[in-house]
């Protein structure tokens, strides 16, 4: 509803079309951390429905104006037009909400290709889907930070991820039974490949932060999205 509110608002004012390539950016870098299919369609609606709240929140708005005075030589003011373009705008916005929190969850989490910058950043992810651009190495001792999701040291071999700006390591987690344990690259190799799977970040008890990665592909080409 936040994303939806503040295009609406901000569609209203200057027009929709240029809104939404300038907010563009701001949803490409919340796409790193949750699902983007959700969030790129609250932007869509709220800078549709918001460029008719005003009339010079779209330009189809202004051309239509133009072509009523030019035609029936009647004008229609500012307030006139917002009155009911606000509460026209207002009723789509909330029925679109409604029917965008309803399909969520059937909609994809999209793979995000998480740059090592934002690993040592303030970020945090849950369970997001994720592909990180890295080499592997052997675990010096096994440690399972996931064990209230289960990842436990019964069903899981633990590895150490590493990127090449990274400063700290990443947990890599790969089910026993899967045949990507024997494609894991051997310690005394730097072979660069992509390992997608779900990212979390896990809170330490000394009030630090670690990324632990649920492995479900690796791949010398990067995933398409």
């Amino acid at each position: 509803p936040f994303i939806i509110a503040l295009t609406s608002i901000g569609s209203a004012f200057v027009d929709n079309v240029i809104f939404v390539a300038a907010f563009c950016p701001v949803i490409e870098q919340l796409s790193y951390t949750v699902k983007d299919l959700p969030l790129w369609w609250a932007l869509l609606f709220g800078a549709c429905f918001g460029g008719n709240i005003t009339m010079i929140g779209s330009t189809a708005n202004i051309v239509a104006l133009g072509m009523l005075e030019k035609r029936s030589r009647s004008r229609i003011t500012f307030f006139q037009w917002f009155r009911i373009g606000a509460m026209a705008s207002l009723v789509a916005a909330v029925i679109a909400w409604l029917l965008l929190m309803l399909a969520a969850p059937l909609m994809p989490d999209r793979p995000s290709l998480v740059k090592p910058e934002m690993l040592c950043g303030a970020r945090f992810f849950e369970n997001k889907h994720s592909v990180i651009y890295g080499y592997v190495k052997k675990a010096p001792a096994a440690e399972y930070v996931l064990k209230e999701k289960n990842i436990t040291e019964k069903d899981f071999n633990h590895y150490i991820l590493f990127t090449d700006s990274t400063l700290s390591p990443i947990m890599l987690y790969v089910p026993k039974n899967s045949p990507m344990n024997k494609n894991i690259v051997s310690r005394d190799t730097k072979t660069l490949l992509y390992y997608r799977g779900r990212l979390h970040t896990y809170l330490t008890p000394q009030g630090g932060k670690l990324e632990a990665l649920v492995l479900e592909e690796i791949s010398k080409k990067k995933p398409e999205r």
